[in-house]
């Protein structure tokens, strides 16, 4: 544990000064000030025969409710758990962690994420209230989430085909061929993984990039004042994904090379090797936010480094009827306004081609959002989680109603028949017509009601458990 040099009480790391203070005495040293103290501790402890391992001292904390672990590596006092927004006794215990490669430290601090947190907030007029409670906001923490980190280097013998066109004679096109040779010296690093099974791909993802140029070697005072996670994955299971980014962002390297295109070689591709995978510990802000019912929880996570807010944020269904209301009348006004100045004459057609465009547009999102919301809940798609919980996803997999996804399509296929039908049919009175129009008009609006609540499943996880309820 890291304690002041100075009068042994609580340090802090602060993001905007980069430095580490003591609350207690108001001493201030930087990360490498305090490495370098205890270095010297470690070199005495050596001096007396004492192995000094890859090892470091870390709390463990384990929330009472779901069983989701945070390490802490100073005395910081661990009181809510973001994973299920508990606020119930966490146990704790001292434990060996193994050392982490890098680190990359925040640069941005909790205020500055909250700021961030609201104005992405305030700027989705569907989003409710409830998420903008200052109680809320204020539970976000600062964690550092391992990452597992894979660096390629490009095999020096690079050979690949070019195929030029040279001349044209008679009936014939003649190319010529040519074989295009490279000693490559070309690299492809930080390559990152979350290596986190319950923090979801999807975040990591969507807080993506990290600015691997600003790693720094481990230093544990980079993490006073913060929590830290656990790896609980292998680090072979992004290896092949690894590979294609490693493979693609070379190949789109290459191809920008024109000596490659001189002789017809379009798609130069390298072939690249594995140099090695070290693990990084990342900063992420994370927030994990209860529904009114107290049911689920919406998560929001903010990379600590750029600023990058990914925010799961339902529709507030009494604002979306409001807006929706205040939009049609909108377009009511423009459509007289239009009509009425002669640029368009309305026909019994036009409000059924509308219904028809309106209609296929309907069946593409509500088709979309189910084959989302199917992903959300199996999480077949997180090979994080799916290395962890096999069995789970396979139930959960084969508990998905594939009829019922059906059923959400009914609706707007019906309202899209239904005005083919009068068309085609050459029905003479207009009631068929305005009246198919209008029917086809409300299945539409019923089906937005059903993806409104399909997005909001969407927006929504379980309260987490991970089999480990009891601590």
């Amino acid at each position: 544990m890291i304690k002041c040099p100075n009068c042994t009480a609580q340090i802090t790391y602060k993001v905007t000064d980069k430095v580490v203070k003591c609350d207690y005495c108001g001493g201030t040293f930087s990360p490498e000030e305090l490495n370098a103290i205890y270095n010297v501790a470690d070199e005495n402890v050596t001096k007396e025969n004492v192995s000094v391992s890859e090892e470091i001292d870390a709390t463990s904390y384990n929330c009472d409710n779901c069983g989701a672990t945070l390490l802490v590596y100073d005395d910081t006092a661990v009181t809510f758990c973001n994973y299920c927004g508990s606020s119930n006794m966490i146990k704790s215990k001292l434990i060996k962690q193994t050392k982490p490669d890098f680190i990359i430290p925040f640069e941005i601090d909790k205020e500055k994420c909250i700021e961030l947190y609201k104005k992405k907030i305030k700027r989705n007029i569907f989003a409710p209230k409830y998420m903008l409670d200052d109680v809320t906001v204020s539970n976000f923490r600062g964690i550092y989430m391992p990452y597992v980190i894979y660096n390629y280097k490009a095999n020096p013998n690079f050979a690949a085909e070019g195929l030029k066109y040279s001349h044209h004679i008679g009936n014939y096109d003649y190319y010529d061929i040519y074989t295009v040779t490279a000693d490559l010296d070309g690299y492809v690093n930080g390559i990152a993984y979350d290596g986190v099974s319950k923090f979801y791909d999807k975040y990591s993802q969507a807080i993506a990039p990290y600015d691997y140029s600003k790693v720094k070697d481990f230093n544990p005072t980079y993490i006073s004042g913060f929590y830290a996670d656990s790896l609980d994955i292998s680090d072979k299971i992004y290896a092949l994904e690894a590979m294609k980014t490693a493979t693609k962002a070379s190949t789109h390297f290459l191809a920008k090379d024109k000596r490659f295109a001189r002789y017809g070689c379009t798609a130069p591709k390298a072939k690249m090797e594995q140099a090695d995978q070290k693990i990084a510990m990342y900063p992420v802000y994370f927030l994990g936010i209860r529904d009114k019912k107290n049911e689920k929880i919406h998560y929001a996570v903010i990379n600590g480094q750029t600023g990058k807010v990914a925010i799961d944020i339902p529709i507030d269904f009494k604002k979306y009827v409001f807006f929706s209301l205040l939009l049609a009348c909108l377009l009511f006004f423009i459509v007289q306004f239009i009509l009425s100045s002669g640029f368009i004459y309305m026909t019994v057609f036009v409000p059924l081609y509308f219904a028809i465009a309106a209609s296929i547009g309907t069946i593409i999102v509500s088709a979309i959002i189910s084959s989302k919301l199917d992903e959300h809940q199996t999480l077949e798609d997180d090979d994080g989680y799916v290395s962890k919980n096999k069995e789970e996803v396979k139930m959960n997999i084969a508990k998905v109603n594939k009829f019922a996804i059906l059923l959400t399509l009914i609706k707007p296929i019906i309202a899209l028949i239904l005005p083919l039908i009068v068309i085609f049919s050459n029905i003479a009175s207009d009631v068929y017509f305005y009246g198919a129009a209008l029917v086809s008009c409300l299945l539409i609006l019923l089906t937005f009601y059903d993806i409104v609540i399909q997005y909001n499943k969407l927006s929504k996880n379980k309260i987490p458990q991970f089999n480990k309820r009891g601590g």
